[in-house]
């Protein structure tokens, strides 16, 4: 079952992040980006590349967190958006125009997954708002597949192994919503995927690593 994290933490990281826009230095390391037009990355900052609705945004890590063999990262957009990332999958989004508040953590492991020839049919449960749709619970199969030749791009590396989901859910009209979500994993971590918060809203994320000097 779907277990809600501290949202009195979430809620004061967000009013701090918010607050603290001349002080806080995930926020300097989005809110520039804004204002100067063209991606401007701060140094020694790690960022994620965001499309969504038909624009581009870049989200800046506010920390990661071991918990056992999963790994939370939580990244900031200039538009006070979070995304909170459990081994590369949506866990919460927060400040988008549909959020996820909440998502079971009992999935399979990418080393299970990617070992597996076969799919591989799970489920998870989450909370979703608007309209409190709480413990809607989903049904997923997983399964290697091939990347297109527009995918092979967007990762050049050999090893790189990508993995689609078929997900059967329910949209904010209650009616059946079947969509499919992507994963190119390299080195055994995330670094693209194609993940939807909404029928209406899904993101593209590719990791960009730490900023340093040229």
């Amino acid at each position: 079952r779907v277990l809600f994290r501290s949202l009195a933490i979430l809620t004061l990281t967000i009013t701090c992040l918010v607050a603290c826009k001349g002080t806080n230095p995930v926020w300097d390391a989005t809110i520039s980006l804004v204002t100067n037009g063209q991606p401007k990355f701060q140094l020694g900052f790690e960022y994620i590349e965001v499309d969504f609705i038909n624009k581009k945004a870049w989200f800046a890590l506010g920390s990661r967190e071991l918990d056992g063999l999963n790994t939370h990262e939580y990244w900031y957009g200039s538009g006070r958006e979070m995304i909170h990332l459990v081994n590369g999958r949506i866990f919460e989004a927060y400040g988008f125009t549909q959020e996820i508040r909440a998502t079971s953590t009992d999935f399979p492991s990418w080393n299970e997954l990617t070992a597996y020839r076969q799919p591989l049919v799970w489920s998870r449960v989450r909370d979703l708002m608007p309209n409190y749709r709480y413990g809607l619970k989903e049904f997923v199969i997983s399964q290697r597949v091939q990347p297109n030749d527009l995918e092979k791009k967007l990762l050049t590396a050999n090893d790189v192994i990508w993995v689609e989901e078929e997900i059967k859910s329910k949209s904010i009209d209650g009616l059946d919503w079947i969509y499919r979500e992507k994963f190119a994993l390299y080195q055994g971590k995330v670094a693209f995927s194609f993940q939807c918060i909404a029928k209406d809203l899904c993101l593209e994320m590719k990791t960009l690593g730490v900023v340093v000097p040229q």
